[in-house]
Order: structure tokens, then C-alpha cells, then sequence
């Protein structure tokens, strides 16, 4: 009930940042940034405490992930935020050196909406033919075979997808494409996919709806709106043949690797044997030189400024209070690092 109170107060300063546009302050500072809905009721609540506790202007929107980036590259705004690397594509668009620095971690869960059923393995064999309408009933005998002694309904399997660019999509495409060689070529790994079948939704929020709403339902979202839900949440099986739900531990299992300092890589099939096999952190990106669009070093301050607060302590005791997974100390230290190379030279 707490954790679903905190999401609730959360998701009041996305609506007032929504009506209103920002929160004010007493500085003549104003930073504006762009994200998506991943892990879109940390920061509202994030950059609340941060304008009340400096005074410093933060204009944030959740448009499309697109969007964000189109803004981003164009320096109409300070930040972007996503849950997708850059592609090499967009990063070739910018013709200035960015920065993706990790601010917490999530999980891409797969809730579901099948009466009198509590728990559900699936794999990623099984959720490549739900999506692409190979497997269209509850009790397919692919299904059935990896959930010895649940009783599964004959009931239609409704998927929910994305159809605006989203980095969940392209967390759960790659993911999909590690055991199903003919994904990648027949529906892609990207933002944003040609799903010929199910239901639509362009947040998190509405695919959360989408779910609780319809029987034989099955979406992809990030944890916390699961949870926030009250939706069941399937077992996914990882690297390892095990089944693995999604909470704070198998996500944080995800990070551990054989000690490399690249943090720009997916957590997707972690080798681990108790890792959640779908997570992601979320970056937020800046451009490495600040001065830039007639900026001023006190812009170039606060940004490092917001930058050090959102990886310090009370953000990350703040993103475990909204489900979400607090970076472990090693991937800190490194963003740290990252933060210390910005610079403002004109």
C-alpha cells in the first residue's frame, strides 16, 4: 500500500508538470530536459525535490522517445532522458560528443491478465510466437509445457505492444532476437515495431490499463507500473534455463559481469544464474561540452549539479521507494567519472 501511495504522489507531479510546465524556483537557472515513460514517475518526483531543495527551473516533458532525442540533438533542450542507448546512427547525428550517464535500473516485465493464474513461466521462444500470432491461446502446448501443474484457461491471448517509439520496445526486441534468429529480420530490433496484431497503447501507463482491463491480456512494462497495478508479472527463463521473476535482487544480479568498466552495454541475458533476463538501466544524456546555444557556466554548474543529486543518495533511496532498482556502487563511481569530464569551453 505504501509503495502504491508513493506512485500515486508521484504520478500528482507528472500531472503538474504536465499542466504546469515546471516548478518554480528562485534561480534565474532553467534546465529543461525530454524523457519517456520508463521510468517517468522517479524523475517528476526526482526533479520536484531538486528545484524545491535549489531553486534551480526544471522544465521536463514525456513526449515520445523520438521526440526527445530530435529535441535533444537540435539544442532546444538541456537533457534527454532514455532507456535505450543511442544508436550509432543517432549518435553520428549530434556532431558533438554526449555523454549517457545510468541513473537507475529497471526491469521490462511481462504482466498478464489470466483469471485464478498467480504465476506463469515463459520464454523467449514463447513470447516471439505470442507477438508475431503464432501462438494465440492460454493453454498452447507450448505454454503449457513450461507450466507443469498451472491450470490454463482456453482463452484467447491478447498482446499489448507500444506503438509509439519506445526504448522498452527496443529492450524487448533484442531480447527477443537472442533465442529467435528469424526475429531480428521479420520485425526488427528498434523503437518502435509493425505488430499486426493486439492492442495499441503509447505509455506505460496505458499498456498498464490495457492489461488490468482485458482478460488474456499480456503486456511489456517497466516493473513499477506492474507492481502499482497489482498485474501478475510472468517468470522469465535467462541464459541459465532458470525462470526468474523480476524484483530489486535479480535486477541488481543483472550488473554483475566479469568486472568490465564498458557501461555502455545492455543488461540483457546476463550470464548470472539468478539474473532477471530483460533489465536496462535508464540514462539520462548530455552533451560533454557545455558551452554551447550561448549557455553560461552557472547553466554548465547546475547541470552537473542535477546530474550528481539524480546518482547521490537520497535519488537512489528514492528510486527503491518507486520499484525501481538503485545503481550498485561500482556503476556510481563510474558515472561519477563520466559527470567529472564535462566541461564548459568556449
Amino acid at each position: 500500500m505504501q509503495k502504491r501511495n508513493i506512485f500515486v504522489l508521484a504520478m500528482f507531479f507528472m500531472l503538474f508538470f504536465t499542466r504546469c510546465g515546471r516548478f518554480s524556483g528562485t534561480s534565474a537557472v532553467n534546465l529543461s530536459g525530454m524523457g519517456n515513460s520508463f521510468a517517468q514517475p522517479f524523475y517528476h518526483l526526482i526533479f520536484s525535490n531538486y528545484s524545491r531543495d535549489t531553486g534551480i527551473e526544471i522544465t521536463y516533458s514525456d513526449p515520445c522517445n523520438s521526440n526527445g532525442i530530435r529535441s535533444f540533438r537540435d539544442k532546444t533542450v538541456d537533457f534527454v532522458i532514455s532507456n535505450a542507448l543511442l544508436t550509432p546512427k543517432e549518435l553520428a547525428e549530434f556532431h558533438s560528443e554526449v555523454l549517457q550517464i545510468p541513473v537507475v535500473l529497471g526491469a521490462i516485465s511481462l504482466a498478464y491478465n489470466i483469471p485464478n493464474v498467480k504465476q506463469l513461466n515463459l520464454t523467449s521462444v514463447i513470447l516471439a510466437a505470442i507477438y508475431t500470432s503464432q501462438i494465440t491461446y492460454w493453454d498452447d502446448e507450448a505454454i503449457v509445457a513450461v507450466n507443469s501443474g498451472v491450470s490454463l484457461p482456453h482463452l484467447a491471448i491478447t498482446p499489448v505492444y507500444r506503438s509509439d517509439e519506445a526504448g522498452s520496445t527496443q529492450t524487448f526486441s533484442l531480447f527477443l532476437s537472442q533465442d529467435n534468429a528469424w526475429w531480428e529480420k521479420q520485425m526488427g530490433i528498434s523503437k518502435q515495431l509493425n505488430f499486426s496484431k493486439g492492442l495499441a497503447a503509447q505509455s506505460s501507463l496505458a499498456v498498464a490499463s490495457l492489461v488490468e482491463n482485458t482478460q488474456g491480456a499480456i503486456g511489456y512494462i517497466s516493473l513499477e507500473y506492474a507492481t502499482s497495478f497489482k498485474l501478475p508479472v510472468a517468470a522469465v527463463q535467462n541464459s541459465s534455463g532458470a525462470f526468474i521473476q523480476p524484483n530489486p535482487d535479480t535486477i541488481l544480479n543483472a550488473t554483475i559481469d566479469d568486472g568490465s568498466t564498458n557501461l555502455l552495454t545492455t543488461l540483457i541475458r546476463s550470464e548470472q544464474t539468478n539474473a532477471y533476463p530483460i533489465c536496462c538501466y535508464s540514462w539520462i544524456i548530455v552533451y560533454r561540452n557545455q558551452a554551447y546555444g550561448g549557455r553560461d557556466e552557472a547553466k554548465y554548474e547546475s547541470m552537473k549539479s542535477l546530474l550528481n543529486y539524480l546518482i547521490g543518495e537520497e535519488a537512489q533511496k528514492t528510486a527503491k521507494l518507486l520499484i525501481y532498482t538503485p545503481l550498485p556502487q561500482k556503476v556510481v563511481e563510474q558515472a561519477k567519472q563520466l559527470i567529472h569530464t564535462m566541461e564548459w569551453q568556449s
